[in-house]
């Protein structure tokens, strides 16, 4: 019973420990470290945002998230077609990250409590400016490691943007 103690409590610090590095990575704009710390998910969403910035039309594009419409459209007004031909998920994570498309400066801010830790998955509690949120932030292990799955964190993204929206009482396409 302590063994299995021990073991979960090395999990957890494995998790905390990712989401350190990923963040120290963010804060010292190192794309290729930030990279190596996120989960497939991530990199396999950052593929089908360029799939969907070469490809979809404005009925899939009304399907998706404000979040997802706003990135292709911001992909659409500034990268080249023939630019985004040659990238997958990984290389533009790395030109997203870049670009500014992560949130460098609000990384500062983010840090993350208590961990639970369920066979491949975990969470950890967001905490923003030292107060606990309502959210948490997620981790797949992949071979054997933990990866931040940035994904999770797109809920929050469009929850906030849906209030303000409303709060404005415009449409989607208006804002």
């Amino acid at each position: 019973m302590l063994l299995s103690l021990a073991l979960f409590a090395q999990e957890e610090d494995k998790v905390k420990k990712c989401f350190q590095d990923y963040k120290q990575a963010v804060l010292a704009e190192d794309a290729e470290g930030a990279l190596a710390l996120v989960s497939s998910k991530t990199t396999d969403y950052y593929g089908e945002i360029i799939n969907l910035a070469l490809h979809a039309d404005k009925e899939e594009l009304d399907a998706r998230s404000l979040t997802d419409k706003i990135t292709v459209l911001r992909i659409r007004m500034s990268m080249k077609e023939a630019d985004l031909k040659g990238m997958n998920g990984k290389k533009f994570f790395v030109y997203g990250f870049n670009e500014g498309l992560v949130d460098k400066k609000g990384m500062q801010n983010v840090d993350m409590g208590e961990v639970e830790v369920e066979g491949k998955e975990a969470k950890g509690a967001f905490v923003i400016n030292g107060q606990a949120a309502p959210y948490y932030l997620e981790f797949d292990k992949e071979n054997n490691q933990w990866k931040f799955d940035l994904t999770a964190l797109l809920d929050i993204t469009n929850q906030g943007l849906a209030s303000v929206i409303e709060q404005t009482g415009i449409t989607e396409n208006e804002f």
